[in-house]
């Protein structure tokens, strides 16, 4: 196996093999968030760690760069789907972001099969939708209301990213903005499967199951304005002996963006723990 490897499976998942050290250490797999702009994003927390496994990067169908021109059943495959790419590879650490946290703690089958999970700046239920706007307003950000309400006018895979790069704001502090553009100008875009991550939250009412049996390492900020770490340390059902807590000080939505030395020594301790 190379850096090179590239693994599509049955329901169009691509792992992608972006530092490879040895076929008995663990696979970690970074799946994104969004959902719409796919796994690139996380090249600066591969780049960045030290060699302690294999590092994979996961997208869903259709999503980002990983796209298809032919139809695809997302409703129905995406969650026998996520199984199947898991299931892909031995010893698999699962490390997610905001919406694929999320989606990925609605499948309890995972719990019986991953080595690890990492959870980064998401939330455990709805709840986390609760005083965003006065927290918008805290922080005299521009208007949600008034930037979906110029993205609803046109969707489409340009203003999609143009809607997105107007909400960095709320996703990253002021002094990181211009570095952050830069990541997220260069992703590729794809809105339906944006699209698809608002309905499907919309229409399902979002509780997470927490792992019972995976160790777990769940890793946020206070100061976080979308989802703030406070939300699963408030939740009972995530205070088990199995899951641990790391609080990046002063960070935002994308902790590795603006605090990259203490994400990734909270994520090389967990990951060292499980090699």
């Amino acid at each position: 196996m190379n850096a090179e490897k590239i693994i599509i499976t049955k329901d169009k998942y691509r792992l992608i093999n972006e530092k490879f050290i040895s076929e008995n250490k663990p696979n970690v797999l970074f799946l994104p968030g969004g959902l719409g702009f796919g796994s690139e994003y996380f090249l600066p927390v591969i780049n960045n760690l030290n060699s302690v496994a294999n590092l994979w990067r996961l997208d869903f169908p259709d999503d980002g760069s990983n796209r298809f021109n032919e139809a695809i059943d997302f409703d129905n495959t995406w969650r026998p789907g996520l199984i199947e790419a898991v299931k892909a590879l031995d010893n698999v650490v699962l490390i997610t972001h905001s919406v694929s946290a999320m989606l990925a703690l609605t499948i309890p089958e995972l719990d019986k099969i991953l080595k690890g999970f990492v959870i980064i700046a998401s939330a455990p239920s709805a709840k986390w939708q609760i005083g965003l706007l006065e927290r918008a307003k805290n922080y005299n950000l521009p208007s949600l209301e008034k930037l979906n309400y110029i993205y609803a006018q046109n969707k489409n895979d340009h203003t999609f990213k143009e809607f997105f790069l107007s909400l960095l704001p709320y996703y990253i502090k002021p002094d990181y903005l211009e570095s952050a553009k830069k990541l997220f100008d260069a992703l590729s875009y794809h809105y339906i499967r944006y699209e698809w991550s608002q309905n499907y939250f919309q229409i399902n009412k979002y509780q997470a199951i927490s792992p019972k049996e995976t160790p777990t390492l769940i890793l946020g900020s206070h100061s976080d304005i979308i989802t703030p770490i406070s939300l699963f340390k408030d939740e009972p059902d995530f205070l088990r002996s199995n899951i641990s807590f790391f609080e990046i000080k002063n960070a935002g939505h994308f902790p590795w963006i603006e605090k990259p030395k203490s994400f990734k020594q909270s994520l090389e301790k967990f990951l060292i723990n499980l090699c």
